[in-house]
């Protein structure tokens, strides 16, 4: 266990031997994985809410101050910095050469993930609290206003736009030419890629602002009533479900037949995938709204009150 400062609210990023965690004392961790010591610490000038990611030896993040950093994943060195508008929550999607997040300045970005140059933006009609999915040369994006927008990553072309009419904090999940996507109205979405038609929607009672996993057909996401949902991915037909303490703001982390994921009641979970059971549950004492990163040494998992544990 090792406790930084502030609270955690971005899902940490791992490589062979590093921790990467952003904080809301507005600092970028690097932990050794092996002993949780401190490799580097960067600071920026604002909450650190969204995950890092990792490519080419750089760990890429965005930051409430509205910049964008990529810093040498050994060293800490800044590579490059790109300036937004206003403060970013999203994630950074990296592909191609390509990064691409949206902020609250109403603004999608792409930006050389060598320099940090402007390739393209686009304005959109809400802020942008979700992070981008990219499936093969199309980022797939929602915003606040309820928007879905399907881009051509080579050159900003908008291919199509979705509303949806409610708004969406739930980062989009790509699978085999479909979309999965959760709302703030407590509706989970399957839609085409090809055009953003919905193939089916599932309703639960309480807002969805996690982004749903997948895995061999069987879509899990939780819900602000503490659910945690499994659906047939063709049909949204409901499989199993399992009720936590509180609200369950994290993405599930799967490996094999387990999936890993944090409530707002303090605890994590193991459940087997095929029927919902409960392998097991450890509870940590503090919300987990991050999600959980799965290494070979064990299980790493982030939270609120500002703890990074690696359970084994």
């Amino acid at each position: 266990k090792t406790e930084l400062g502030g609270k955690i609210f971005s899902s940490p990023s791992t490589d062979l031997n590093t921790i990467y965690v952003g904080s809301t004392d507005n600092n970028l961790y690097a932990l050794d994985l092996k002993t949780g010591e401190p490799r580097f610490i960067f600071q920026t000038g604002g909450d650190i809410l969204s995950s890092p990611s990792i490519a080419n030896g750089a760990v890429v993040f965005t930051s409430m101050d509205g910049n964008v950093y990529s810093v040498n994943c050994t060293s800490g060195e800044v590579n490059w910095v790109f300036r937004a508008r206003r403060g970013v929550v999203s994630s950074p999607a990296i592909s191609s050469g390509k990064v691409v997040f949206g902020s609250y300045d109403n603004y999608i970005y792409c930006i050389s993930e060598k320099d940090g140059g402007l390739i393209w933006s686009i304005q959109a009609k809400g802020g942008i609290w979700a992070s981008p999915a990219i499936y093969r040369e199309k980022t797939v994006i929602s915003d606040t206003a309820g928007v879905i927008y399907c881009i051509d990553l080579r050159d900003g072309e908008v291919l199509w736009m979705k509303d949806l009419m409610m708004s969406l904090n739930s980062s989009p999940l790509i699978y085999e030419e479909k979309i999965y996507i959760g709302s703030m109205d407590g509706r989970i979405f399957c839609l085409s890629i090809e055009d953003g038609s919905i193939i089916w929607e599932y309703s639960v009672n309480k807002a969805i602002d996690s982004s749903p996993a997948i895995v061999e057909n069987l879509l899990l996401f939780g819900s602000w009533n503490g659910v945690i949902y499994a659906l047939q991915s063709e049909d949204g037909k409901l499989l199993w479900s399992l009720k936590t303490g509180r609200a369950v703001d994290a993405t599930p982390a799967i490996s094999g037949n387990t999936a890993y994921i944090g409530s707002n009641d303090g605890s994590l979970y193991a459940i087997d995938t095929r029927n919902g059971e409960v392998r097991w549950k450890i509870t940590l004492g503090s919300e987990l709204s991050a999600s959980c990163s799965i290494t070979p040494l064990g299980i790493i998992s982030a939270t609120t009150d500002g703890k990074v544990y690696l359970i084994r």
